[in-house]
């Protein structure tokens, strides 16, 4: 594998190759090794193997959570994220990326067992642009709640439309702290309509830990929902009990969610709704960082 020099050049042009040789360099360094929560899940995986180039070009993998390792851990009890996989977090990040992956137990349960679904979501950098508060967002100081800008979305969910959001301006929602939440508005300004309960504008209570959201919505400005959940990744910093994650919109609507929350709660492992019902789960973080001029780099 090349070492690359950090020095950037001054041309944007080569800036985009440099950028590029970096998320291959990372995608090909196996610094997260799958454990034995992942057995059986395809060589492929990973957001590397499954997101198309170009939604990666100039992004730097930073983050890894296993979800399904670590399903069940009060993140605030352990006072930090026992993230997988953590690399040095880059200066000034201009974009982030998530990308989440999910493989359903291979046991007749859910029309998806065994297979590995996945979903690629990255914006504009926002709150205070740190991995602090862009990652699992353990502190209260660093909640975010509010707007995300310049959405691009792949996936092979089905129902996820990466068509309709894969443009400059395509707007979302954010909901990522560490405390419990209602399912009322929120009141907060520029926030979508609460339909659903517990969907993309709920009310976060404000104490450290109780549950914990780390959602990421997507506006649809006249369809019938004001928007619609991409991924979500609830109840971490509760007492007990396993987590919830899925992607897109949480079917029981009858519940009074969509956005997952309570499907771990009320219909648990039985009716394989929580993180237990996955042979696979983890959440990646990809950070780009902004490019900086007039700096002339080397590659070895």
């Amino acid at each position: 594998m090349n070492k690359l020099h950090p020095d950037w050049p001054s041309n944007d042009k080569i800036a985009d190759t440099y950028f590029a040789a970096i998320a291959k360099a990372l995608a090909d360094d196996p610094q997260f090794t799958p454990g034995q929560a992942e057995a059986g899940i395809p060589v492929a995986s990973g957001a590397a193997n499954n997101v198309p180039a170009a939604h990666l070009s100039g992004y730097r993998r930073v983050r890894v959570f296993d979800v399904a390792a670590h399903n069940g851990e009060n993140l605030a009890s352990l006072g930090s994220v026992p993230y997988d996989y953590a690399a040095a977090e880059p200066q000034d990040i201009e974009r982030v990326g998530y990308y989440v992956e999910l493989k359903r137990k291979d046991d007749g349960s859910h029309q998806y067992h065994g297979l590995v679904r996945w979903l690629w979501v990255s914006m504009d950098a926002f709150g205070d642009k740190t991995l602090d508060t862009m990652g699992v967002p353990l502190s209260l100081a660093k909640k975010y709640q509010g707007a995300a800008t310049n959405l691009r979305v792949a996936s092979n969910m089905p129902g996820i439309d990466s068509t309709a959001a894969d443009a400059s301006g395509v707007g979302g929602w954010l909901e990522f702290w560490p405390s419990s939440y209602g399912g009322g508005a929120s009141g907060v300004e520029g926030a979508p309509g609460n339909t659903h309960g517990f969907d993309w504008n709920d009310a976060c209570a404000g104490n450290e830990s109780g549950y914990g959201s780390m959602q990421v919505h997507r506006m649809t400005p006249g369809e019938t929902n004001p928007a619609q959940v991409l991924f979500a990744f609830n109840r971490w910093t509760a007492a007990s009990g396993n987590y919830e994650i899925g992607i897109g919109n949480f079917s029981h609507v009858s519940l009074g969610s969509v956005d997952w929350t309570f499907a771990a709660e009320k219909f648990g492992d039985s009716q394989r709704m929580s993180a237990a019902a996955y042979e696979a789960a983890r959440i990646e973080i990809w950070a780009m960082p902004k490019k900086s001029k007039g700096v002339k780099f080397m590659v070895y």
